[in-house]
């Protein structure tokens, strides 16, 4: 049986909602152009991102993956219908439902944040150690351009001085580049992000008939605050908000109550004006790729 390495940053489950009559449209953000794509396994993706070493040192290319599978991925679904049949009884019932929906809003709240460090893990640090090591190579300076009246040593005793320690930093750029392709960076387990929830949360559903909502690289749009508590001898900024376009007609933003003590949860049906607002923000928030509606426009 073959081994997936394709490790998505956004889950396939997620990604599939967004689906439209030709497939998925995908913005991509440095590039500015539009790519469709038909395949959900192909967005959203990178070879070996949540791969490790295990005790023996081998790859472990599914332990991380099965984790992330088990405690969130496949529960996307019930959640989802959760949240919407709490929609669907407020709307029929002219009044809130009395579904309980904490539960799922916990989830969503730890699952964006978890989208985001899922993305966040392979870009800003990712060849953090590597570029380390490469940044040694600009104090070495060319044989050719030193003078011999500023050195005590022969040319020939700086020619071998100077070639052994190109080959050792090479060497460690090699060992580091190596290690990096088999470990990368996995994602973090369930188990630290219940420590970033807020003890009670507030939530908005925006709801569009009129335009869909786009969905981004980064899963969420996570706001935070000044304010900070400590986490495992560090300082934490609290969260303020987690914002997840759970599909082309839904956007919610879950609230820290502590930041919004006089509001409430709350339903919101936007027009397409709105809707393109909240569209813009996630196109800024997104790291490189978002995927949009059929009919997007690149601007010039």
């Amino acid at each position: 049986m073959s081994i997936p390495r394709k490790h998505h940053f956004v889950p396939q489950v997620h990604i599939r909602k967004f689906v439209h009559s030709d497939g998925y449209s995908i913005y991509f953000k440095n590039e500015n152009k539009v790519i469709l794509k038909k395949l959900p396994q192909d967005i959203f993706e990178v070879k070996d991102l949540n791969s490790s070493i295990d005790e023996n040192g081998q790859i472990d290319h599914t332990t991380i993956e099965q984790t992330l599978e088990n405690q969130w991925d496949g529960k996307f679904n019930s959640h989802y219908d959760i949240l919407f049949s709490w929609i669907v009884d407020s709307i029929e019932q002219n009044e809130y439902s009395k579904i309980s929906i904490n539960e799922s809003l916990n989830f969503f709240f730890e699952y964006g944040l978890l989208g985001y460090m899922r993305l966040l893990k392979k870009t800003p640090e990712y060849n953090s150690s590597i570029n380390s090591i490469l940044d040694l190579k600009e104090l070495i300076p060319d044989l050719d351009e030193l003078e011999s009246s500023e050195i005590n040593l022969s040319k020939e005793d700086l020619k071998i001085g100077a070639t052994a320690l190109k080959d050792f930093i090479n060497q460690m750029t090699n060992l580091a580049s190596d290690w990096q392709s088999k470990l990368k960076f996995p994602a973090p387990t369930a188990t630290e992000l219940p420590m970033f929830r807020p003890k009670k949360i507030i939530c908005d559903f925006f709801i569009s008939k009129e335009s869909p909502f786009f969905l981004p690289d980064c899963t969420a749009i996570i706001l935070k605050s000044d304010e900070s508590f400590e986490y495992q001898n560090q300082q934490i900024n609290k969260i303020v908000s987690v914002a997840i376009p759970l599909s082309p007609s839904l956007f919610i933003q879950i609230r820290n109550e502590e930041f919004f003590p006089n509001e409430k949860t709350d339903i919101y049906f936007v027009k397409k004006e709105q809707t393109n607002k909240i569209n813009n923000k996630i196109l800024s928030f997104a790291f490189e790729q978002v995927m949009v509606s059929q009919d997007f426009k690149v601007s010039k």
